[in-house]
């Protein structure tokens, strides 16, 4: 029974990191879902910006949002300060081209459901203060509206200045990430978006949630509309990597958290026999992530209690030497990949086992504080 638990417990992490992605490229062999794109089309945009003490990227953002290729008439931004107690708002005013709310402290999505109230245009953009656009990533992004199945939009992320293990780690997770949304999107819909660029049709925008993670629950508005959210990979924003780990571990805390959040108030579509693929996703790219600490909490106990047979020996062996390769990767002088991937791994596994266990005490994150 032991070594029973031991592989199916193997098994589930296997799967949900290396599994999932095969299964997505098994079934694009097969299944397309190919979207109607045209260059043309080009209705009116809104751009969304949320900030909260952003004083030292908030000038190069605007700047960067005025630069936008993207006709002047048919674009407007919409800059929204939650409570910030810094030069954020002062330099906001400046710009007299932007529309700015100056609001009390309310969180992310509370400031996002007030931007929606004055926003005008048909599609509604949102982009962090910190991320950079292509000059012609709203573009490429907006053209995909242009087919009347698709109701949402998320862009890809780029991060740049990679400056140590965390960050180059976290670079390579971002590409595995893209590489899922990509998958998914031409097979069905997304589950979970870039939150940092994604645009959706302003009539089926719908109330958030303030402590939910606006990055799965909007896909699942478009999805309960009957419409996708597919990927545009070329529609493109740069962020720089956090090289403060303590800062970068309270980011991924209160993302997680958020996530986690967002399942639990949307927990219907985890039922396949109604939702079919999509739930699948949403358990494979999701869920299952969640529960990977305490599957590695189980296959370590059950292994120890397996020690005299000779297979199980070795298989210890393993899990000792790559937590002791993730123990040395914050050394500056461990710059490979070695060393890298396993400390990434543990670093988001004990991020995610503290998530799961806040949550189900109850904890919910609604204000957030920036961590650069």
């Amino acid at each position: 029974m032991l070594e029973i638990i031991f592989w199916i417990l193997l098994g589930l992490i296997i799967y949900t990191y290396l599994g999932y992605p095969v299964l997505l490229s098994l079934i694009s062999l097969f299944i397309k879902k190919p979207i109607k794109k045209s260059s043309k089309y080009l209705p009116t945009v809104s751009l969304i910006i949320t900030a909260y003490n952003e004083e030292k990227s908030i000038k190069k953002k605007i700047e960067n949002s005025l630069s936008l290729d993207y006709p002047k008439e048919k674009i407007e931004i919409i800059i929204a300060s939650d409570g910030s107690t810094d030069k954020t708002n002062q330099i906001i005013k400046k710009y007299k081209q932007i529309r700015f709310l100056d609001l009390k402290r309310m969180g992310k999505n509370n400031a996002l459901n007030q931007t929606f109230k004055i926003a005008n245009n048909e599609i509604l953009v949102f982009s962090d203060a910190n991320s950079i656009l292509k000059k012609d990533a709203i573009k490429r992004l907006i053209r995909n509206f242009y087919d009347s199945k698709v109701g949402g939009v998320c862009g890809k992320l780029k991060y740049i200045n990679p400056v140590n293990n965390l960050n180059k780690a976290d670079h390579l997770y971002w590409k595995y990430e893209n590489f899922l949304k990509d998958k998914e999107s031409k097979i069905n819909s997304l589950v979970t978006v870039n939150g940092s660029f994604f645009a959706i049709r302003k009539k089926i925008f719908k109330k958030l949630f303030p402590d939910s993670a606006a990055d799965l629950e909007l896909p699942f508005e478009i999805f309960e509309q009957n419409l996708r959210t597919i990927f545009e990979p070329s529609a493109i924003t740069f962020e720089e990597i956090n090289s403060d780990m303590k800062k970068e571990f309270y980011r991924k805390r209160r993302t997680t958290s958020r996530t986690l959040r967002s399942i639990f108030l949307f927990k219907k579509y985890l039922n396949p026999f109604k939702y079919k693929f999509f739930s699948i996703q949403l358990i494979s790219h999701k869920l299952l992530r969640f529960f990977v600490p305490i599957f590695l909490i189980g296959i370590f106990i059950t292994n120890l209690t397996l020690i005299n047979l000779f297979l199980y020996q070795i298989m210890l062996y393993l899990q000792l030497v790559f937590y002791t390769l993730a123990l040395f990767a914050p050394i500056k002088k461990t710059k490979a990949k070695l060393f890298s991937i396993p400390f990434y791994f543990c670093f988001v596994n004990i991020i995610l086992f503290i998530s799961l266990i806040r949550a189900i005490i109850g904890e919910k994150i609604i204000t957030w504080n920036t961590q650069r």
